[in-house]
């Protein structure tokens, strides 16, 4: 869902971290970016993340203008494919493909292989 609010988007966080070269353990700050997805006001919308202002470049969107301001934006969520979601989501759509073939008195092929002809596309 989009957010038109977008002091609320996610500008990543620092992490304290440690690192020992040649026996001195340093102590130093990493920057962690956190994807979202943003709408810009030409209609696109892109993968993007929050850069923080360095000494060279102000703080602002990666792969936005310094001055291109998005309209909205919604949390980054790599989706999953509906038949890899569980082994029993993947079980259930084969055994109700069997069933559906057997009632009609369609054979089906013995490949081991799951073919989906329409995912409700409405065609």
């Amino acid at each position: 869902m989009w957010n038109h609010d977008l002091t609320t988007a996610p500008h990543g966080r620092n992490e304290t971290r440690t690192r020992t070269i040649k026996g001195e353990t340093q102590e130093f700050t990493d920057f962690v970016p956190e994807p979202v997805w943003l709408a810009t006001k030409c209609g696109k919308v892109v993968r993007t993340y929050w850069t923080p202002k360095t000494e060279f470049s102000p703080a602002r969107w990666a792969g936005l203008g310094t001055n291109e301001q998005p309209v909205a934006w919604q949390a980054f969520v790599v989706p999953e494919h509906p038949f890899h979601q569980s082994d029993v989501g993947v079980v259930a759509a084969v055994m109700g493909k069997a069933r559906l073939a057997n009632a009609a008195g369609v054979e089906l092929p013995t490949s081991g292989h799951f073919h989906l002809e329409d995912a409700g596309s409405g065609a």
